[in-house]
Parts: structure tokens; sequence; C-alpha cells
């Protein structure tokens, strides 16, 4: 028996690992493997079809992948990916505007080209011009201008975060392990598993047709269980940590959340309404083609 598990686990694939630092290019390999019947816990497949899978893989997503390699190590497949690096075309700049993206406080203006209108601490509407690319010598229009720059504005947001009274949650830690498992007249013993709480994914499992056993393997991924009740007197902090994530995976590098505060809290049914404010640092920069309006008023 032995022996014929250790044949068994041999031809089985236990783990995928994608060598890439990028997630939506690891994800989106596991995603074209499974499609082609590459995926854990099934059977290992020849060098030649795993070359045929990967050249239509490449076939398929000519623009995002440069190369796929996929090695067996043991019990797993280690897929090293290069993406693709496409040229990007040079932008030409057109006459132009800066003006506001959204409603805010101007926080900095950097100009590289064109009139500056707006300054530090203004209130601009969305579509404001703060950056003018029609120059004027006194009241006479001199030139037109590509407008370059960058604008940081404060932003305001109210984000409504409902919180359940009865909160129960299970989530996965990402430690798991392959164990034995045994059962006896409908009572379940597990040998090498050591988790308090745990999801199990049978592998393998053999019944005696003669005895009320039977033992498998399975993998056993542990979790952690969050149980608890939300009141009125503890929902800020959770709340707040929500409406930040909320925002903040909205943002680019160079902006953040400034402050952010519990306005309101109400109990409604089963859940509890919480309204947080958040002021927020953003990239307000937008663009207005002069072609497009009156070329006449610069803002």
């Amino acid at each position: 028996m032995g022996i014929l598990l250790n044949i068994f686990f041999s031809k089985l694939i236990l783990n995928i690992e994608v060598n890439h630092s990028n997630s939506y290019i690891r994800e989106k390999v596991i995603n074209e493997l499974k499609k082609n019947n590459i995926s854990k816990y099934k059977f290992k497949v020849s060098f030649l079809k795993r070359e045929e899978i990967v050249n239509k893989i490449l076939d398929e997503n000519k623009d995002l992948f440069e190369w796929i390699e996929i090695e067996e190590v043991g019990c797993k497949y280690v897929v090293n990916v290069e993406r693709r690096k496409l040229n990007k075309k040079e932008e030409v700049c057109v006459n132009r505007n800066i003006v506001a993206k959204k409603n805010a406080f101007i926080m900095s203006i950097t100009a590289t080209s064109g009139e500056v209108r707006k300054k530090k601490n203004d209130y601009v509407l969305s579509g404001d011009v703060i950056v003018s690319g029609v120059i004027y010598n006194k009241e006479d229009v001199v030139s037109y201008k590509c407008a370059t720059g960058k604008i940081y504005g404060e932003v305001w947001y109210k984000v409504d975060v409902f919180l359940p009274v009865n909160y129960y949650e299970e989530n996965l830690t990402g430690r798991s392990k392959i164990s034995l498992d045994f059962k006896f007249f409908n009572k379940e013993y597990l040998l090498l598993n050591s988790y308090i709480n745990y999801r199990k994914k049978n592998i393998i499992n053999f019944d005696s047709s003669l005895l009320p056993i039977s033992f498998g393997i399975s993998r056993y991924l542990e979790t952690n269980v969050v149980d608890y009740k939300y009141t009125l007197d503890n929902c800020s902090d959770e709340a707040l940590k929500i409406a930040d994530k909320k925002i903040r995976d909205k943002l680019k590098d160079g902006e953040e959340i400034l402050t952010k505060k519990v306005l309101k809290k109400e109990v409604n049914n089963s859940k509890i309404r919480v309204e947080v404010f958040l002021k927020v640092k953003e990239d307000i920069t937008s663009y207005q083609e002069i072609n497009n309006i009156n070329s006449q008023d610069g803002g």
C-alpha cells in the first residue's frame, strides 16, 4: 500500500508556484493553466504536453506574456514568466488648460508650462481653470500653449459603512498541511493535524467493504474564526478601518488620507450604519483642449 501511495502521489500536482512580482500576472497564469487542465491535485502531464499548453497560452495572450516555462520540481510545478513590454507611443501635447477634476481646496500647484490662474488654498469647482494655456499680453491673446503640471487638492468624502450586529467570519490563514485521517465506527481520528480551526479537503480516501473502518489523506487548511457582537459603543474603530480601505484602494502614488472621523451612528434592524467623513489629498489634475472652448476666455 505504501509503495502504491508513493507512486500515486508522485503523479499528482500538489502545488503550483508562479514566479513573478505582479499579483495580476500570477493570477492570470494560474487561471490560464486551469483552463488547460493544469491545477493542484490533478495529474501531471508530459513534457511535450506542457510545451503545447505553454505555446497555446502565449498565442492567446500575445500582448501580455513574452515567455513562459513550466518546470517540474518534485510534486509541484514551478512556472517562470516574463511579461511583454510594449513600446509606449509618444504623446503629442495639444494646446490645453489644466482644470480641476473635482471640487477641492488647492494644496499645491506645480506648473511647468502655462499661466497659473489660481493659488494655494483657493476653493475650485470641477472644470475650473487652474493653469491656462491661453497666454495674454494685457488683454490680447499672444499665444497658445500646452499647459503642463500637477495639482493636488483636499477633497472631502462621506462614506456609509454597514456592520452586522452579530458578526461571524472564517478566513484562511494561508497555512496548510497534508495529514492522515482515520475513521472507525463513524468516529474520526486526525493523526497529524494540530490546527484548532480548519477546513478539510479530501485528496484520497479508502473504505473497507468488510469492516467499519476507513482512512485517507487530506489537506487541512488553517482558518482564523472571528465571532463578534458590534454595538454603538465599539463599532467606530472598525468603521474607520473599512472607510479608510474603501478610499485608500482608489488612491494613486502621492495621494493620501489626511484625516477621518465618525459623524453619525445608528442601529437599523440587524445592522449598524456608521457615517464616516474623510479629508483626502488627491491629484485633481485634468485637461481641457483649447480648441473646444472659447479661446478668448482663458479661465
